[in-house]
């Protein structure tokens, strides 16, 4: 323990823990976001289907585009934590991982 009762361990520290559950739960809203691509697509498909009456056409195609939001998704997850845990291991050390919202963009 240091002077003031902290930790000497990094990897034990409180900023270490903090920062552990906030890449976490970035990482773990990837599947938030899967649910509410297809979701949307399912709901915004079946309202068009109605006022347009075009049958299920709508509703195929918009379930389909989030389908693809979801892979979208899940694929960038991948690139951002494979670049993350490469630039550690390129650093010699095992930090913990972050990926943040300001990451998670458009491209």
């Amino acid at each position: 323990m240091g002077p003031r009762g902290e930790s000497l361990n990094p990897i034990w520290s409180r900023e270490h823990t903090v920062a552990s559950l906030k890449d976490n739960a970035n990482v773990a809203t990837v599947g938030i976001e899967m649910v509410l691509a297809v979701t949307i697509g399912l709901l915004a498909g079946q309202a068009l289907d109605d006022f347009l009456g075009t049958g299920p056409w709508m509703t195929v195609f918009l379930v389909t585009v989030g389908f693809g939001a979801a892979v979208k998704a899940i694929i960038r997850t991948i690139k951002t934590v494979k670049r993350q845990l490469s630039e550690d291991q390129a650093k010699g050390g095992a930090r913990p991982l972050r990926v943040t919202r300001y990451e998670r963009r458009w491209s």
